[in-house]
């Protein structure tokens, strides 16, 4: 595939496919919860699109398998799992924040059923930003060049959060997507297999962050009395 146009596929096919899950959350109320088993589909299927638009990108960096990235992810999988488990029974629930957000960002939620439909999406952005990584390689980008470019792309992305969420959860969005335009070109351009360890940071962000803001409400409680 020629590299101009990968990228304008790449795009094309990012906000064209974001967008139609908004469609599905906003206007047809499948979320990645209530509905969550359709929601699991339609990124799989995305998944199996954005793969197959960009195999010839990404059949090399499947070379050399290594077993220990998958292992390490089920592990993280479950972890999150029993996480969200101690969370729901330890911390308080931040009743206003969900009642107030919880529609449209389910994060917020705890649910094992937000996680299960939300890892498809996940894959889906790691596959394209692995493949848009490997074309800015394969142009000469060096990982530094990559990481200023995937930090303009991220924050533009992300900004836009802020205005449907809040601050909290907005600047948890944009400070993450930061934070992962450093990490993900390190991860999947530097190890063997690092785009599993990069979808596994990814993850973690969504696993975790919830519980965080659970915590950080709990804190701002305590702290007003």
């Amino acid at each position: 595939m020629d590299s101009a146009f990968g990228i304008i596929i790449w795009l094309i096919l990012w906000p064209t496919v974001f967008g139609f899950s908004y469609y599905l959350i906003f206007k047809k109320r499948i979320t990645y919860i209530e509905g969550f088993q359709w929601m699991f589909f339609y990124w799989l299927a995305a998944c199996i699109i954005a793969f197959l638009i960009f195999k010839g990108i990404l059949m090399p960096i499947l070379k050399d398998f290594t077993i220990t990235p998958f292992i390490i992810l089920l592990f993280i999988y479950a972890s999150i799992l029993v996480l969200y488990s101690y969370a729901k029974k330890r911390l308080k629930r931040p009743v206003k924040l969900i009642e107030k957000y919880g529609k449209h960002e389910q994060i917020i939620m705890l649910e094992p059923r937000y996680l299960i439909s939300k890892s498809p999406s996940i894959l889906f952005q790691q596959i394209l930003i692995t493949a848009f990584l490997l074309i800015l390689k394969n142009n000469s980008f060096s990982v530094f060049q990559s990481i200023m470019i995937f930090m303009v792309l991220f924050s533009l992305f992300h900004i836009h959060i802020t205005k449907k969420t809040g601050l909290i959860v907005g600047l948890l969005y944009v400070s993450s997507s930061l934070l992962g335009a450093i990490i993900f070109p390190l991860l999947i351009l530097s190890i063997n297999y690092g785009f599993v360890y990069s979808y596994i940071a990814h993850l973690l962000f969504y696993g975790l962050g919830g519980i965080g803001i659970w915590i950080y409400q709990q804190k701002s409680i305590r702290s007003f009395q």
